[in-house]
């Protein structure tokens, strides 16, 4: 059974690991683009949620 639990641990320990450098890594962008999400979501009310997030994503791509 501990053969079996000690490169389960590491495993999922480097998942864990590999995810929070992601999170921390991107975390300026996606600030930025819940940011854009909101300013357009109050500007324009009426307009559905996916139009707003496509206009950010398309910003973004275009400061790229």
């Amino acid at each position: 059974m501990k053969t079996y639990l000690t490169p389960l641990a590491i495993l999922v320990g480097s998942i864990i690991i590999s995810i929070s450098f992601y999170l921390a890594i991107t975390s300026k962008e996606r600030v930025k683009f819940n940011y854009c999400v909101e300013m357009y979501s109050k500007n324009f009310p009426k307009a559905p949620l996916e139009k707003s997030k496509d206009i950010c994503k398309e910003l973004r791509d275009l400061n790229e």
